[in-house]
């Protein structure tokens, strides 16, 4: 093994957020492991599977009848991989099963799953893209927020100096979340914030469509039932 020191103004740390978390709950992560440990040795033994029972009129021994039925199973699978069609000899039966059994069983396949997508913060919906704007939403709030604090403080540490900091320098870090916003959503809101006098039609097309103002659009608005209230009335 190599040592390599370096002064650490050269290094930079990003802490997972998380860590925390994980040490309190080490006991957990800990069987956990175990458990999947135990999956993955199965799935590296290969995960057979067990469709059927054949038969063969044979009262042979049982080492002896293991060798013929496993050749017989591969002969029957070698014909099978050609036109999809195999055969039985003369006193041989086949007896299919209606329910598979496997060294890995469908519960531990989907505990599998389950853990690899926790362990990076998602769940299958936003691994195969099939999310909804509220999942993608939940994902941004409660992983990707937490990374882009850590970046920005460590970018912060790394780019100004303690006095600086200690002064109030900080650099701010913006994610646009209208980027993940559907079109319906957007024009909903602009519309809302149209006529509660938030922001004028041209503010709207020009901060989140990218459009040009038009002649009149710098005009605030607000719909014909809004009314006045006076400090009396709103105690």
């Amino acid at each position: 093994d190599v040592e390599i020191e370096l002064p650490l103004s050269d290094v930079w740390v990003f802490e997972n957020p998380k860590l925390n978390v994980t040490s309190q709950l080490n006991q957990i992560t800990e069987l956990i492991d175990i458990n999947l440990d135990a999956l993955t040795e199965k799935l590296g033994r290969g995960n057979s599977k067990l469709r059927g029972f054949l038969k063969l009129p044979t009262k042979a021994a049982d080492e002896h009848l293991k060798k013929q039925a496993k050749s017989r199973v591969d002969s029957m699978m070698e014909l099978a991989e050609i036109g999809g069609i195999a055969y039985l000899e003369q006193g041989e039966e086949f007896m299919e099963l209606n329910k598979d059994y496997s060294t890995a069983s469908k519960e531990e396949m989907e505990f599998l799953k389950s853990q690899l997508y926790h362990a990076h913060g998602i769940n299958e919906k936003l691994f195969t893209c099939d999310y909804t704007e509220e999942q993608y939403r939940a994902y941004y709030s409660s992983v990707m927020k937490l990374y882009q604090r850590v970046f920005s403080e460590e970018i912060n540490r790394k780019y100004f100096t303690k006095t600086a900091r200690t002064q109030g320098n900080k650099l701010l870090v913006f994610f646009d979340m209208a980027d993940m916003i559907s079109f319906k959503d957007l024009v909903e809101g602009g519309f809302k914030s149209k006529y509660a006098g938030l922001m004028n039609s041209n503010e709207f097309r020009e901060t989140y469509l990218g459009l040009p103002g038009y002649e009149g659009g710098e005009v605030f608005e607000t719909n014909l039932n809004a009314v006045r209230i006076e400090p009396s009335e709103s105690n």
